[in-house]
Parts: C-alpha cells; structure tokens; sequence
C-alpha cells in the first residue's frame, strides 16, 4: 500500500469530523427526533452552528476525494470527480444558507439550501457510482463499488421517504456517503 496523499487525509479527516459533530448533535439537541426532522433541521436550534460546521466538513471531504481522483490519479473517472465537485459546492451552499422550519422552504435561502442539498445528494450518489465502477480493482475496489451501491440505494429510500422515515432515510444517507468517501479515499490509495 503506498502513502496515503494529502488530498485523501483531508477528506478522510473533514468526513469523521462531519460524521462526529453530527452524532454529537444527536446527543446536544435530542429535540430533533429522526422520526420527524432531517439532519439540516438541527441549523435551526441551539447547536446550529455544528450543524453548519458538518455541512462546511462533508463539502471538504467531497472536494477533497474530488481533487485526489482529478489531480493525483491519473485515468480515473474525470466526470465522476466532477460530479463530485458539485456535490462539495452543494453541500458548501446547503451550509451557508438555513433550511425552513419543518422542512417547508418558503424563503429564498430555504429553498436555495433545498436545492443545494438535494443537487448534492443526487450527484454524489451518481458521482459515486461512476468512481466506484471505473476503480473496481482488487477487493478494496469491489468493496468501494457495493458502497457506492448502497449509497445509491439509501438515496432512492431518500427520495421516495413516506411520513415518518425522512429522518431515518436522511441520516442513513448521510452514514452511507460517510463510509463511502473514507471506502473510496482508501481503495484509491490501494490501487494506486
């Protein structure tokens, strides 16, 4: 295994500390139940700021696997990488501006942070998915490939979410880019 660059340490880092700030948050705000609020709801209570810190994170995180596959490895998934790009700016601007009160974007900003976080979603599950199947080598690769799978899967769950479940379907997303972004920092360093 050759020497992780420092691209893929900046993703790894930026997505456990997303990653924690948001289990924190579990802890700090317990108000906003999973049943009931999607992750970007804890922007508009106490810890609102941690929130914004792991939307900030997660952008970084994604950039910097972006970065590392267009600059640092040669012949990967350019289009993957870019798809991923703007999934960093969307999760940067999701971040900068605050969702609405129960998830209804009225305002501007509310629903600027809607479509931000939603083009973020959908490109990296589709970005995901493009970097997966172009890196399948070895078993980190393959491994790499059935996350992207089930990114993939927890985005679908995302979009289709009855009453009740956008929580969980949010934050099961959320878990699975996660796993996915320190899956592919890995297996891009493996077969390098």
């Amino acid at each position: 295994m050759k020497k992780i660059t420092g691209a893929a340490w900046v993703s790894i880092l930026c997505a456990l500390l997303a990653a924690g700030l948001v289990v924190a948050l579990h802890q700090l705000d317990p108000q906003y139940l999973p049943e009931r609020h999607n992750l970007d709801q804890y922007m508009l209570g106490s810890y609102g700021w941690m929130m914004r810190a792991a939307f900030f994170l997660l952008a970084a995180a994604v950039a910097g696997l972006s970065y590392s596959l267009i600059v640092e490895t040669p012949g990967d998934s350019k289009l993957g990488a870019f798809l991923l790009l703007l999934a960093g700016f969307g999760f940067l601007f999701a971040g900068l501006f605050s969702p609405g009160p129960g998830g209804v974007a009225t305002l501007l900003v509310e629903q600027v942070h809607a479509g931000s976080l939603g083009m973020a979603r959908a490109t990296a599950a589709l970005g995901a998915q493009m970097v997966a199947w172009r890196a399948r080598r070895g078993q980190a690769g393959w491994l790499n490939l059935l996350l992207a799978v089930v990114l993939a899967a927890a985005w679908f769950w995302l979009r289709a979410a009855p009453d009740g479940l956008a929580g969980w379907q949010d934050r099961a997303f959320a878990a699975a880019l996660i796993v996915w972004l320190l899956s592919s920092n890995l297996a891009n360093e493996v077969s390098k």
